[in-house]
């Protein structure tokens, strides 16, 4: 049993799967997937925050993928797809609250943010399509290989253009950026 919202009210319907197949795709666009998936050769260590359907698919292209999720249940999830996969690794690392107040928390990404240092590697590709978007490029600006990419999603959002302190665009594909350091 499947559960939508069909105008404003939850519904249950039973969907054969090849119609729930297409909910299992990246969130990426098409055009937006077809570059990423052109711009990552054979060979290359690839670090992602924010698991998804793009780590699955990568990850069946047999590339050695560090995945970096906060979320516990998309965690289980999307590990329990990748778990055949050797070369494949999401890293579950929880958001910490700082200060809980009466009508809600602050939340701090922090570890989230520094753990790619905890794995002593260099990437060649890293996409960066989770929390604290901006904050994730700075602190993996020595994790690169000198023949590297990275790769922001939803660049339509101005917040993420101050990684160009750091960095150069060098492509734009809709709402995909495709960066260099300077």
């Amino acid at each position: 049993m499947n559960t939508f919202i069909v105008l404003g009210k939850i519904k249950n319907f039973i969907l054969p799967k090849w119609i729930l197949s297409f909910f299992n795709k990246p969130h990426l666009k098409i055009h937006e997937w077809e570059y990423l998936k052109s711009r990552i050769e054979g060979g290359h260590s690839i670090l992602e925050y924010g698991s998804g359907h793009s780590t699955i698919h990568l990850s069946k292209k047999n590339h050695r993928i560090d995945s970096i999720e906060h979320n516990l249940s998309w965690f289980a999830k999307i590990n329990n797809n990748i778990k055949k996969f050797n070369k494949a690794k999401v890293h579950y690392v929880p958001a910490k609250v700082v200060e809980e107040g009466l009508i809600n928390k602050k939340i701090s990404f922090d570890s989230y943010i520094e753990f790619p240092k905890t794995l002593n590697k260099k990437f060649n590709i890293v996409i960066i399509d989770g929390r604290e978007r901006v904050k994730c490029a700075k602190a993996i600006i020595n994790l690169l290989h000198d023949d590297h990419k990275i790769f922001i999603h939803d660049w339509n959002r101005k917040k993420y253009h101050k990684v160009l302190s750091n960095y150069r665009l060098v492509r734009r594909i809709g709402n995909l950026a495709e960066l260099t350091l300077k």
